[in-house]
């Protein structure tokens, strides 16, 4: 799991400078846009805007691996984001982070792009990724 420690904000003062924003909860998404509220925080969004077009797909298919470029916030300290994946999305077999190997693709002001890279090893049909989010 990734921890950035840089000018800290929590998230009740983040979500504060959006006095637009009805629902100021975690789970809300006020603009309609399909991101959590905890999502835009984790991925340095304005949640008064309509602005995770273009993040999805963001899932890259090589021949020997999968990988997921996503956005994480250099200041959103009340957040913990992990990618994990699964070989079938019908099991109750839990999500994995094991073997994902996560790296700095570009260090922008307020966020990074990261990629997380998960092998395909031979014998595996499917492959699912998620981008995990919690708030401790």
């Amino acid at each position: 799991q990734l921890s950035i420690a840089s000018l800290s904000v929590g998230f009740s003062t983040w979500i504060s400078e959006y006095p637009a924003v009805e629902d100021t909860s975690l789970a809300g998404d006020s603009e309609g846009d399909g991101y959590s509220n905890l999502m835009e925080y984790f991925m340095a969004l304005d949640p008064t805007v309509a602005d995770s077009a273009g993040l999805s797909g963001m899932v890259l298919i090589e021949e020997d691996s999968l990988q997921m470029v996503y956005r994480r916030s250099k200041t959103a300290s009340e957040v913990t984001g992990v990618v994990q994946w699964k070989t079938n999305l019908i099991s109750v077999d839990p999500w994995s982070d094991a073997g994902v190997v996560d790296t700095l693709l570009s260090d922008r002001p307020d966020h990074q792009l990261r990629q997380a890279t998960v092998p395909i090893k031979a014998g595996e049909g499917s492959k699912f990724l998620q981008l995990k989010v919690d708030s401790p």
